[in-house]
């Protein structure tokens, strides 16, 4: 498209721009070079943010025997937790897990408000 000696457009070959009250700084669209830059066509930018939904930031999945997935290490605790709870039968251990893992991906982690709560679950007599 443009030719091999083209001279810059916004600088107009000289490498520098200049305002109205005499500051002069290097072109921004040759970066000083004085000769046009190339053009790469269209520029794709929708994929420069991070994907919603991925939980906190440096959270790695953890994964349980039974193939459950943590987001947080506050949630793989709690399952272990619960998991480890001689007194609760495998339902209420599978329906805790479930609320587990619910909350973590409606939340992206584990509150302390609801790790107190299915703490106090895990009491025996509760």
């Amino acid at each position: 498209m443009y030719e091999k000696g083209d001279s810059c457009g916004v600088c107009g070959g000289d490498g520098r721009i200049s305002n109205a009250f005499g500051a002069t700084k290097t072109c921004p669209g040759c970066s000083g070079s004085g000769r046009r830059g190339e053009d790469f066509g269209f520029r794709d930018v929708t994929k420069t943010k991070a994907a919603q939904g991925r939980g906190p930031a440096g959270a790695t999945a953890d994964r349980e025997k039974d193939g459950k997935v943590f987001l947080s290490a506050d949630g793989a605790k709690l399952a272990r937790e619960v998991r480890d709870c001689t007194h609760l039968s495998d339902a209420a251990k599978a329906a805790l897990m479930g609320e587990i893992t619910q909350y973590e991906a409606t939340h992206g982690g584990c509150t302390s408000t609801f790790q107190k709560k299915i703490r106090k679950r895990l009491r025996p007599g509760a």
